[in-house]
């Protein structure tokens, strides 16, 4: 059951706008209780003081003296205004009202009691149909001369209804402002979701999340290393890829490329400001091909992100394709030479010379036995045999001669050597030996190997014009070749296969001599963690 999506906006705006009202509802709601209770103590002190003050006036104990109150109503009148309370009056010991009140006024005399009785001052709330009443009374005492007596009290009265009809006046004006508070942050809020809008480009939560789920299992289902970095060089994704192909543990993430990198060559091409395109570096077993892309927002740069792509799985296929050309080739040569001995056997027949017919049988028998023991006797690994038997086959069509060193001995390569190793080690020295031999007129390749000590030697030689000096410090550099453009791709190729294999090359010629080209491979070769510091 899918939920309903709502925009980001929508849900900042209703949950902002929600907090602000309950903000404000409780806070007008605090207020309006405190200041309720606020002004009905003030209520309750102002009546007690005013109630005191009428009683002590001469004019309230004239009137009870003379029996006249036409002045006292005018002063309870006056103070009443002054006070704002709803009723200032005053009464004589039977509860009857001599100055201020009202008509419709009739006090109760147990209200009154205490004052009357004992002369004492109080406030009391009293309920008046559905009203409440703040009512203070304060006793009047006339001097008689020889004594004093209690004639009455001053009463003034609040109404509840008046207090809280204020105080929602007051409530009122604080209304206004929430309101205003709530427009703002209304405001606000529309605000505040484009902001965090535009910082997520434009997507809302659920897209993001959709984009990051997705993210999430691209980068763990492609082939290809991917490391991102900030702007401070600080790794913010690895994918399990690049750990695989990098042999780096796991958790990478929040270290700087210096802290994960100790190759110096790894470190300063991952780190320099420059595009980064189709490098090559080298690990202990691979060859990663490295290619960087701009992190970019606004248009300036806030991060790199590097792809590593194995070169060693592209170079195992192209070797495979080599091989099974190099085996096209050799079987095309051995097919055609053999198709020409076969169409002169059978002209022979034809013509009847059986005896030169049987000669031109044994010869070949006798050349491809010699051929056969001078690899299988010397050379014992069967990889080696395959190799040199082909190339023997392609210098007989190109009437070169190709020995094998009487000296050679070989027991089986060790593992490290593979089958493609040997195609393009020794496969490219004999090739490039018998080119270099085609314009001679005498045309000799001879190839040595052994394994004695703890090198296998391999050597090919030949009888060609042999190299200058220049060409000879640059013959391993790719494109390097005498033989014309688009050409010297077989010696850098032998120079790293070599290099993988923990080897070294020495190169002896001599102009009209010809060349001697010697290779060291390691028996056993030493896993390194690196070889591109």
């Amino acid at each position: 059951m899918n939920r309903k999506k709502y925009k980001l906006q929508t849900k900042i705006g209703v949950l902002v706008f929600l907090l602000l009202l309950l903000v404000i509802v409780l806070a007008n709601s605090v207020y309006a209780w405190n200041e309720l209770r606020q002004e009905t103590n003030d209520a309750r002190q102002l009546a007690l003081q005013t109630s005191r003050s009428v009683a002590g006036f001469p004019a309230v104990e004239e009137a009870f003296e003379n029996g006249e109150g036409q002045e006292a109503d005018v002063i309870s009148e006056q103070i009443r205004t002054q006070v704002n309370a709803d009723r200032v009056y005053i009464i004589n010991r039977n509860s009857e009202i001599i100055a201020g009140g009202g008509e419709d006024l009739n006090p109760d005399a147990r209200d009154a009691y205490t004052a009357l009785v004992f002369g004492g001052s109080y406030v009391r709330e009293a309920d008046k149909g559905q009203e409440g009443i703040i009512r203070s009374h304060a006793p009047v005492s006339v001097d008689y001369g020889d004594y004093t007596s209690v004639e009455g009290a001053a009463v003034v009265e609040y109404s509840k209804a008046a207090i809280r009809a204020d105080v929602w006046r007051q409530t009122g004006r604080t209304a206004v402002i929430s309101l205003i508070v709530l427009m703002i942050g209304a405001a606000g809020t529309v605000w505040l979701s484009r902001s965090i809008r535009s910082d997520t480009l434009g997507l809302e939560p659920y897209q993001i999340a959709e984009l990051y789920r997705d993210r999430a299992a691209i980068i763990s289902s492609v082939q290809e290393g991917i490391i991102a970095v900030d702007n401070s060089g600080r790794i913010t994704m690895v994918n399990r890829a690049a750990e695989e192909l990098l042999q780096l543990p796991k958790n990478q993430e929040g270290l700087l490329i210096d802290e994960v990198f100790s190759s110096p060559r790894k470190k300063k091409l991952l780190e320099g400001d420059e595009v980064i395109r189709n490098e090559e570096i080298i690990t202990a077993s691979k060859t990663l091909i490295v290619n960087e892309s701009p992190i970019a927002q606004y248009g300036n740069r806030i991060g790199r992100v590097f792809t590593f792509r194995d070169k060693t799985d592209m170079k195992q296929m192209i070797e495979a394709f080599s091989d099974v050309k190099t085996y096209s080739d050799d079987l095309r040569a051995q097919s055609h030479e053999f198709t020409n001995k076969l169409y002169a056997l059978m002209g022979l027949l034809q013509l009847g010379y059986y005896t030169e017919a049987e000669q031109m049988l044994r010869e070949e028998s006798k050349i491809q036995q010699k051929h056969t023991k001078m690899v299988v006797d010397q050379i014992k690994d069967e990889k080696l045999q395959a190799v040199l038997l082909g190339k023997a086959a392609a210098a007989s069509e190109k009437k070169t001669g190709f020995t094998v060193d009487p000296e050679s001995s070989l027991e089986a390569m060790p593992e490290h050597v593979t089958l493609t190793s040997l195609i393009i080690i020794a496969g490219n020295l004999i090739d490039n030996a018998m080119e270099a031999v085609n314009g001679q007129t005498t045309r000799e390749v001879s190839f040595f190997v052994t394994d004695i000590g703890k090198d296998i030697v391999m050597e090919v030689k030949d009888n060609g014009p042999g190299m200058p000096g220049h060409l000879q410090t640059e013959l391993f550099q790719q494109g390097t070749s005498s033989k014309g453009e688009d050409r010297g791709y077989g010696m850098t190729n032998v120079k790293n296969e070599v290099d993988e294999l923990g080897g070294m090359i020495e190169v002896y010629s001599n102009l009209e001599e010809g060349t001697v080209i010697s290779v060291f491979i390691p028996k056993e070769i030493k896993k390194e963690e690196s070889r591109d510091a």
